[in-house]
């Protein structure tokens, strides 16, 4: 089994319990044949299951071949070392006292026009 933070476990049972409270709440709205709000509440139940599922599926990952098929690929590898490139900072420095003088200039326009 892959380590797993206390806090993804939190986080993985917190979101679990907001989505099992919004398909609690879309059985409320079916049940009272007001279908408008019923989408909405699917869609947040939807959205706040996908982090208990992954966590569910790393879980059982170590005790079934076939999980661990569907976590490898869901997983990303990891990322190669590449170099530190810099970006040409004189431009954004340019850039940035362009915008400074014309805020002075503006300013002190509008001062000179009070007086």
């Amino acid at each position: 089994m892959k380590k797993m933070s206390f806090f993804y476990l939190m986080f993985a049972g917190l979101s679990a319990a907001t989505a099992a409270f919004c398909f609690y709440l879309v059985s409320l709205v079916v049940n009272t044949q007001q279908s408008s709000g019923a989408w909405l509440f699917a869609a947040f139940g939807l959205l706040f299951s996908v982090l208990p599922a992954f966590a569910l599926i790393r879980l059982l990952a170590s005790k079934s071949v076939f999980f661990a098929r569907i976590e490898k690929i869901i997983s990303p590898e990891p990322a190669e070392p590449q170099d530190v490139r810099f970006g040409p900072h004189w431009m954004m420095l340019i850039g940035m006292i362009v915008i400074a003088l014309i805020v002075i200039s503006v300013v002190i326009r509008v001062i000179m026009s009070l007086l």
